[in-house]
């Protein structure tokens, strides 16, 4: 049996279609971008597309088997123009929204157009591009361009080298992420694009940077993405790991992700997911046993609530800081003129 795509759910293969012809029109990806929005915004409005999203991540192999950070996401399509996701932002187990989700980061030349299409949405942070103040202290100047919700039908753009970090949020929070490079698409997307370039990525990276050839194949590679509040302004962080979570177990991905299916009224779909559930050949006999209880509370309607764990999914202090931090960083950081940090 063949495994679904966008292309069998006519929504998904409709709205996908329309953002692909502008892309191909567009080299320019701003461009393309801006074109984008009212097609990004008319998806949030229709909630049957989120079900669309739903079933197609359902029916792919190991989709009730994964560790997963924080914020759990569900794959629509990866070409050669972009790659489009679904992100889940999943609420604190004390519901505060004075919390980030992550570091402040940027995605170097990559950019960002992102809708709400479920829930009240985040606060978004925006900051300038870091300018180095002290490169042994690793001590960075930048400025807020804004900090606004992210409100339910708001479509925001994350342009390249951009510093930003969503706030936590008090109840679930769906968006629709659409990832692009920021130059015209060349070769080197469509190999990228390719399933055994997607599912070795990490590993090619790391190759890449041994020999030499990440510029070459155009691989993710700054020298700092990540950075926090001080009392002196923001500090960077070389280490990505040093600030990155780690996957937490299927335990905690099942009920977070069964909180999904949920909230957004997909419990119909239970009977569909049991049987998947059933065949999914790798799960653990426990992790199928509480997936299998998941299925009877979408049936009985017992609300199921998500799950993130301390110390894996949140509760680290560069990484995890209030709106209170950023704001003192900001006043406190040095007037002198800075220079640029070379990428």
């Amino acid at each position: 049996m063949a495994i679904p795509t966008y292309r069998d759910f006519p929504l998904l293969n409709s709205y996908v279609g329309q953002i692909l012809e502008v892309f191909k029109a567009n080299p320019d990806k701003t461009k393309a971008h801006k074109i984008s929005t009212p097609i990004m915004e008319s998806m949030t409005h229709n909630p049957e597309v989120l079900r669309e999203i739903i079933r197609l991540n359902m029916a792919q192999p190991g989709f009730f088997n994964k560790f997963h950070y924080p914020a759990p996401s569900m794959q629509v399509v990866r070409n050669p123009y972009f790659d489009f996701v679904v992100n889940c932002w999943i609420p604190l187990p004390d519901k505060s929204s004075n919390v980030s989700t992550k570091a402040l980061h940027h995605h170097g030349s990559m950019l960002l157009s992102t809708a709400t299409a479920f829930g009240p949405g985040y606060e978004h942070w925006m900051l300038t591009f870091p300018k180095v103040v002290d490169r042994e202290s690793e001590l960075f100047h930048m400025d807020l361009i804004e900090a606004a919700p992210h409100y339910l039908h708001h479509v925001s753009f994350v342009d390249k080298y951009i510093v930003h970090v969503p706030m936590y949020i008090s109840s679930l929070t769906l968006t629709y992420a659409l990832w692009t490079n920021s130059r015209p698409t060349t070769w080197k997307d469509r190999l990228k694009a390719m399933p055994l370039m997607k599912r070795n990525s990490a590993a090619l990276r790391k190759i890449g940077k041994s020999l030499g050839l990440t510029k070459a194949l155009d691989l993710k590679l700054e020298e700092y993405l990540d950075f926090y509040p001080t009392e002196a302004g923001f500090k960077g962080v070389r280490n990505r790991d040093d600030v990155e979570f780690k996957r937490g177990p299927v335990s905690d991905y099942l009920p977070s992700i069964f909180h999904v299916i949920q909230k957004t009224g997909q419990s119909d779909l239970a009977d569909e997911i049991a049987e998947l559930v059933k065949n999914e050949r790798d799960l653990k006999p426990l992790d199928r046993e509480l997936a299998l209880a998941l299925v009877d509370d979408l049936k009985s309607g017992r609300v199921i609530e998500s799950k993130l764990t301390e110390g894996l999914h949140y509760g680290f202090h560069h990484s995890n800081f209030s709106r209170e931090a950023i704001e003192l960083a900001l006043k406190a950081q040095s007037r002198k003129p800075e220079r640029a940090l070379s990428t």
